[in-house]
This record gives C-alpha cells, sequence and structure tokens, in this order.
C-alpha cells in the first residue's frame, strides 16, 4: 500500500496550483499599483497563496508519514518490545553487577566476592571508585 493515493498527489497539485496563481495575481496587482495602501491587499492575498500552498504540503507529508508509521508497526510489530526488553534486562544486570565497597576498605569487589560477604557494601559505578582512591580486588576482578 503506498503511503500517497494518486487521489491525494491530484488534491496536492490543486492546492500548489492555487497557491501559485494567488502569488501570480497578488505579484502582478501589485505591480501595477503606485500607493502602498493599494498595495497592501494585493500582498495579502501573495501571503495567502503561500499559506494555502504551506498548509497543502504539510498535510499531505504528514498522511504520508502517518501511513508509513502503521506500515512499520505492520511489518514490524513486536521489534519495539523486544528491543526494549534486552535494554531493561540488561540495565537489571549491569545494576547487580556493580563493583562494591564500604568506607573503610581500599578495593572493590564483585557482589559476589567472598572478601565482601557478609559486610556492609556499597554498590557504584567504577569510575566512582577508583576517584575514591580504591583499587579493583585481584581476588574477583571486577
Amino acid at each position: 500500500m503506498p503511503p500517497w493515493s494518486s487521489v491525494e498527489l491530484t488534491r496536492l497539485l490543486m492546492t500548489n496550483l492555487v497557491g501559485l496563481l494567488l502569488v501570480i495575481v497578488s505579484w502582478y496587482q501589485v505591480s501595477g499599483q503606485v500607493t502602498v495602501r493599494d498595495q497592501l491587499a494585493w500582498f495579502n492575498l501573495g501571503i495567502a497563496g503561500v499559506l494555502v500552498a504551506v498548509v497543502s504540503d504539510g498535510m499531505w507529508l504528514l498522511r504520508g508519514r502517518r501511513h508509513v508509521g502503521m506500515a512499520r508497526v505492520m511489518v514490524l510489530p513486536d521489534v519495539a518490545r523486544e528491543v526494549g526488553s534486552r535494554w531493561s534486562d540488561r540495565l537489571a544486570e549491569d545494576l547487580e553487577n556493580r563493583p562494591v565497597a564500604s568506607a573503610s576498605m581500599t578495593r572493590y569487589h564483585r557482589p559476589s566476592c567472598p572478601l565482601v560477604d557478609g559486610k556492609p557494601t556499597v554498590a557504584t559505578t567504577r569510575r566512582a571508585h577508583e576517584r575514591a582512591g580504591k583499587v579493583p580486588c585481584e581476588l574477583c576482578e571486577p
């Protein structure tokens, strides 16, 4: 199913043609007027022609974008859900495997390291531990 039908394309071309004609008529009429007051009405007509074309083109593009989005969902319905679940699983795994240490320790460890088993520790990033002057444990090698 194409994003735009021939009817929509015809409608787009017709509204752009109307907008162009309004701009041409206003340009021609403005060039024949001497006073600014007389030119202003025709200038407003030209602005209206530009607005007709811009609104028509914008609606045409939004309609096409909507069709493409619906087609993408029909073709790839589970991709977004799968990617989201993989990301959340990875985030949970990263949080569980953050290195741990306490204020009195000089080294940071994996949460499963036997040297920290049963001790009160705080999990944070490697960078934070290293900024605090801690070095990695040689036993668990976090």
